[in-house]
């Protein structure tokens, strides 16, 4: 009886183990998916919102990197109240913040003419 007591216990415990595994994979990939919506909306809708209306020629809507800093923070943001994790969060601003610092790197290299 006993051991049928301890192996509940055992599958119990994989299954949590599985579980927070998967957890962290999923959570992974929710980042490194909103990273790249983020790069790729920023990119695209920072030129294309100011034509569309003189409302979005502002200073948000129009500037590539701080577009996509906005999109990042608020993308992670809602990722970490699905998870609901602190850690989450404040890693996808980190991550906000690298995002708007190389695009604005990459932006002041480009030769306008």
């Amino acid at each position: 009886m006993k051991s049928l007591e301890k192996e509940e216990i055992n599958c119990k415990y994989l299954i949590f183990q599985i579980s927070h595994s998967m957890r962290e994979f999923l959570i992974f990939i929710s980042g490194y998916f909103s990273t790249l919506f983020s790069l790729m909306l920023g990119e695209r809708l920072s030129l294309v919102l100011p034509e569309i209306s003189s409302k979005f020629n502002i200073k948000p809507f129009n500037c590539s990197p701080c577009f996509t800093f906005h999109l990042q923070w608020l993308q992670s943001a809602l990722i970490a109240l699905f998870f609901e994790s602190w850690g989450i969060a404040i890693s996808g601003v980190i991550t906000a913040f690298i995002l708007y610092f190389i695009i604005k790197y990459q932006e002041g290299k480009k030769i306008v003419e």
